[in-house]
This record gives C-alpha cells, structure tokens and sequence, in this order.
C-alpha cells in the first residue's frame, strides 16, 4: 500500500482484506458471560461505548478483578485500537482514547489493532463506510445469525490509495469529526444550561421591574407562598390546568385513513422536545381533515400534547400551519389572558411537569393520561408579563441549540458526502479546497449570528 504516495491515481489504489491490515481479537473467547458481582471491574459490550470512546456505565454489568487480568493477557486498549461491533449493534466503530480507567471488553465487538501497512485514522473512517456496511449485509443475507463472526470479519475487503494520500484523507475526514463532536458538546452544554435555568424560572421567577431573577426562597422567604407544587412568589398561582383554558380535547377515537398528501396529521412520534417534525409525515385528504376537526379545528398557538407512548411530548401549533389530531394526542388551547402557550410547552418540559406526569401515570400497563388527567393537571402560572419573560428566556436557548444542530447535520452530510468520494477514489483529496477542513466560524460563532 505505499504506491501512488505522491500522486492521486486510481491505479494506484489496492484492495486488501481486514485480516491484512489489522490484527483482529476476540476480547473473550469462550463468549460466555462471566459472573456478575456488585464491586468489580465493568465489563463493556458495544452499547456501553460511544463511538467516540466516551463510556456510558449506568447499566454495565461488573465482574471479578481475574477477568480482567485474564483479558490483559490478550489485548491493551490504547488510542491506536479501533473497535468494531459484532453483536446487535454490527458495523458500529469504535474511536478508543488512552484512558486510565481499568475495564473489560465484552465479545460483543472485536478490537482491532491497526498494522503498520495502513494509516490508523483512515482505517477508522473505512470502516465506517457505505462500502463495508453493504459487504457486511451481503455476509449476513440469507443468514439467521445476529452477529458477525470473527472470521468472516477477518474477509471484509479494505480500498486504499499509498500511505501519504491515506493520511491527508483521513485528516480532512477527522477535522469534519471534530467539528461535529464539538458541535455536539455545544448542545450538551446549552441544553444542562437551560435545565438548571429552568429549576430557577419555575421556583423563583423574573422580577417584571428588574428583568432578573428574584432572591431565592432562603434570602426572601417572605415574598414566597406555600402551595401543593412547594414555595412560590407569592403573586403567582398554582391550579389545574382547565382553569387556565378555554379548551382541552381529546383526538377522534378512530383511526384516520391517511393518504400521500393533504392535510398533516399530528401523530406521537412525530413530537418530540417541544417540537414537530415532518420526517415520516401523515397526511389525510380534505373529508379526513373534516372529520378529525368536527369538535374543534386545531389553530395557531394551540398546544398537541402526548397523552399515550410516549407521554408528555408537545408542540405549540405555529402561524400557518394547519394540522390535525391523530391518534393518542390532545389539543390545548390556553386563554391567552391567563395562560402564555409558549409559557406552558416550557412548564411541562419543565422537572415539576415530568415528577406529576411519571406519578400519575407510574404503574399502569400501557402509561397514559385521559382527559381528565390533563385538565386536573396542577400548573404553576404566574402574571402573563413574567410568563412571557419566562418563555422569552428559555425560547432564546431553544433557537441556540436549534441553530448547533443544524450546523451538526450540515457538518455530518458534508462528511457522508466525502467520504464516499474520497474512500473509494471517486475524488482527489488533494482537489478539495481548504476551508473543507477549516470551517469559516466555529458552531458557537454561528448561534451568535
């Protein structure tokens, strides 16, 4: 693989087997679960790791300390190691980083040590390639197996320019990694801003004269009241829900018959973070709509609220738009006088909102809410000038994470793009302008803008 070093040829890619290029282990041979104890050493499968080699060790099962002096006999994970899923999750790649934390690896993947035929970071992207997931489906088709075995992994087939090209590929792809890690960090981070943000507006509030948030309970107990939802300014109030809205309605119970187009229908999973997407869309036709909004046609500012799996999703209708019920969601129009829509999409997104739905609904075989439920649903509602100031704060974090996202999804098409053309020899790396892999402003600069 050390041809065409120095000038971009197709001729002078190769195709090689995995077996070739890495040195593949089966971290636990005998492929049976050891003893699980309550104090050991974490014992990773493939859905323990990220793909970036963050661990998530909230369910991992723990074994006995032999185990792992078992494995260290076989294998270290060092930064050079790839992991590669073999079970349930087949084809997921693994970027291990050097860490001082002691584990074991579960034979749910195969750790792969790359040689030094092939640079590391290109493997890596290799493997994550439309052209080994369509070699790994052909491996398995016809095949009732639910993993991949080590010796058919050992075959899949690697393409790969000279050495010199291999790294200039895989440094470009890696910049566009880091991005989207990064970007990824930024929604990590605004997202725990506004959750701690939110613990403070729904218990203390903005001060209308001041715009900031008043002292807390311990400063200024005496501008507190007590109430069945805990200590609250006292110029606010706590209610059910229908006391504050001038409507709240259940979905037809009848299952629409939808169509290719048409009217959109507001269904479960299309709701998710206090927002409606149209990925996998229904639509019903002009009699469909009609009959969905015989009690009351949905409108602008109104909120869809997921009674039934999952429940507690909303989206506040947007000007418009125009939209009807499915199946297992509600409509709740607030009186505007009384109740901010937008106010209440953040109130029930909100910890207070979550621990009274998680009660009311704990224990039931199928969670649900009826109507009922809803209307007797406690809310906490301040003036309309605080609850606007309120959701005014929460809404300018929203549109940040909004735009982090969007500069995610544009950064992972980008990748998916160049990936494709540059693993398999479609485009020269050496033709791509610069900024591919130095963005104009960083995901931070673009929420600015």
């Amino acid at each position: 693989m050390n041809k065409g070093d120095s000038k971009y040829n197709l001729s002078d890619w190769s195709i090689t087997l995995l077996f070739d290029v890495a040195q593949i282990i089966d971290p636990h041979p005998s492929h049976r679960a050891p003893d699980e104890v309550n104090k050991g050493i974490p014992f990773c499968g493939i859905g323990d790791i990220n793909e970036n080699g963050t661990f998530r060790l909230n369910k991992v099962r723990l074994v006995s300390p032999s185990i792992y002096d078992e494995h260290a006999k076989r294998y270290k994970v060092t930064s050079n190691t790839i992991g590669f899923g073999r079970v349930a999750t087949i084809g997921k790649v693994i970027d291990f980083k050097d860490t001082d934390f002691i584990f074991t690896i579960s034979p749910t993947m195969a750790l792969l040590e790359p040689k030094r035929n092939i640079c590391r970071d290109y493997l890596l992207h290799y493997l994550k390639s439309e052209y080994v997931k369509e070699q790994i489906d052909k491996l398995l088709t016809g095949s009732t197996r639910s993993s991949l075995g080590i010796e058919l992994l050992r075959t899949i087939k690697i393409k790969a320019p000279g050495l010199l090209i291999q790294q200039k590929i895989a440094k470009v792809l890696s910049t566009l990694d880091n991005q989207i890690e990064q970007t990824q960090s930024l929604i990590d981070k605004y997202t725990a801003i506004k959750q701690g943000l939110m613990a403070d507006l729904f218990s203390r509030g903005i001060d209308v004269k001041t715009k900031k948030l008043r002292p807390s309970y311990q400063q200024a107990p005496e501008i507190y009241h007590e109430t069945a939802l805990g200590w609250i300014p006292i110029e606010w109030k706590v209610g059910e829900l229908q006391s504050f809205c001038s409507e709240i309605i259940d979905c037809p119970h009848s299952t629409p018959k939808f169509t290719d187009e048409g009217f959109l229908v507001a269904r479960t999973f299309n709701i998710s973070n206090g927002v409606f997407s149209n990925k996998n869309a229904s639509f019903v036709d002009e009699q469909g709509y009609k009959d969905r909004c015989s009690r009351l046609e949905p409108k602008a500012l109104d909120i869809v609220f997921t009674r039934e799996a999952p429940v507690g999703e909303a989206f506040v209708i947007p000007e418009g738009m125009k939209i009807c019920l499915g199946q297992r969601v509600m409509l709740i129009r607030t009186d505007s006088e009384k109740l901010i829509s937008h106010y209440m999409l953040q109130y029930i997104y909100s910890h207070t909102s979550k621990n009274l739905i998680a009660n009311k609904v704990g224990g039931t075989t199928t969670p649900h809410l009826n109507v009922s439920d809803v209307k007797a649903f406690l809310t906490i509602v301040p003036e309309v000038t605080e609850q606007k100031l309120i959701a005014e704060k929460l809404i300018a974090i929203d549109e940040k994470v909004k735009i982090f996202k969007q500069e995610k999804h544009k950064y992972q098409v980008k990748q998916k793009g160049l990936m494709q053309d540059l693993l398999t020899g479609k485009k020269s790396v050496d033709s791509l302008p610069d900024s591919i892999s130095s963005p104009v402003f960083s995901s931070e600069e673009a929420a600015q803008k």
